[in-house]
């Protein structure tokens, strides 16, 4: 195993974060009450029936085509010259574009799933509808990633299409629901070498809001040091945060970023029981639900550089077999049939 500097070091290796899904989720697209009425000037929903319906096969039509990995179907739904801008604020125009934009994403998370929670339909005109809500697109095997979004539609040719669509972090979220990213860190982990192991064990707090993660440094088998994390919602910074503890009397915080669907970025500050500083940045890479693998670069200890840490791999840790209980063996005498 990699030698580390402290434990406090080796306390930022993982993060084992997970809460149940949420309960309180909207109806999906298809089963909302009819949009809000805007004024009969503007065509209001008591003589737009149809076009609701329409808009309606629109939306199925998206939801089915991308979770298909159909690209074509997909981009077939947009005007020429729509635009779509993404959470991160990038923005990509006209319908090739529209195409790459989503090749990309299907590539990316082969297999993810969209769902899509409308809360307002507004009719602007008589070709023309603004929609907001929320949406949740779920990577295979992985945890889901939610988002707001707003959709112009507009009719060309008899027909309904998205012109504009703009994604953007969803606040509304509650800090239960923000460690849903994570949750498929949930459990027992080691990454085990020659000269030891670290062992993490994570659980949700009781009112949901955090997780609790308590690790152990072993070596030959004994414990030789260890500590307590608490990670949860930060609405200041608007992240992730964490807060470590060790039991050699150091401390640290991080703040994490979601780099791309399956990767972390995790800054990470604090003081060692000396009183030195020392800061590094971790990088956390999903594999499948039983392996991750962690690298930890631009350490300091003391205002002065330390090499990188060569990548580990986590394991889950596999559950324990059930003990089984011995029946004792039958009285030949009180069990002989007469």
């Amino acid at each position: 195993m990699r030698k580390r500097p402290s434990i406090l070091l080796a306390s930022l290796t993982v993060a084992c974060l997970g809460a149940g899904p949420a309960d309180d989720a909207p109806p999906a697209r298809g089963q909302q009450p009819e949009a809000a009425a805007v004024g009969e000037k503007n065509g209001g929903t008591a003589v737009r029936s149809e076009d609701i319906k329409a808009l309606g096969s629109l939306v199925r039509a998206f939801t089915d085509a991308y979770n298909k990995g159909d690209v074509k179907a997909v981009a077939e739904l947009f005007t020429d010259d729509a635009e779509v801008t993404e959470e991160s604020g990038a923005t990509v125009r006209g319908r090739e574009a529209v195409a790459r934009l989503f090749a990309g994403a299907f590539e990316e998370a082969p297999k993810a799933t969209i769902e899509l929670f409308p809360e307002s339909l507004r009719f602007l005109g008589p070709d023309d509808a603004r929609e907001a809500g929320r949406s949740r697109i779920t990577p295979a095997g992985g945890a889901p990633d939610r988002s707001r979004y707003t959709v112009l539609y507009v009719r060309k040719g008899g027909r309904w299409l998205q012109d504009s669509v703009h994604e953007y972090p969803d606040r509304s979220l509650t800090p239960h629901e923000r460690l849903q990213e994570l949750a498929w860190l949930v459990g027992d982990w080691v990454d085990e070498g020659d000269e030891g192991a670290v062992e993490t064990s994570c659980h949700s707090s009781d009112d949901k809001n955090y997780l609790i993660r308590k690790f152990t440094m072993r070596v030959s088998g004994l414990p030789v040091s260890g500590g307590t994390q608490r990670i949860g919602w930060d609405p200041r910074s608007e992240q992730i945060k964490s807060s470590v503890f060790d039991h050699d009397g150091g401390y640290s915080e991080g703040l994490w970023s979601l780099l791309e669907k399956n990767r972390w970025v995790i800054k990470a500050d604090g003081v060692l029981a000396d009183g030195k500083t020392i800061s590094a940045t971790q990088i956390l890479t999903y594999v499948n639900k039983d392996m991750a693998r962690w690298r930890m670069v631009g350490r300091t200890i003391g205002g002065q550089a330390m090499p990188d840490l060569t990548e580990v791999v986590l394991v889950r840790t596999p559950p324990k077999p059930a003990k089984l209980t011995e029946s004792p063996l039958p009285n030949p005498k009180t069990s002989r049939k007469p």
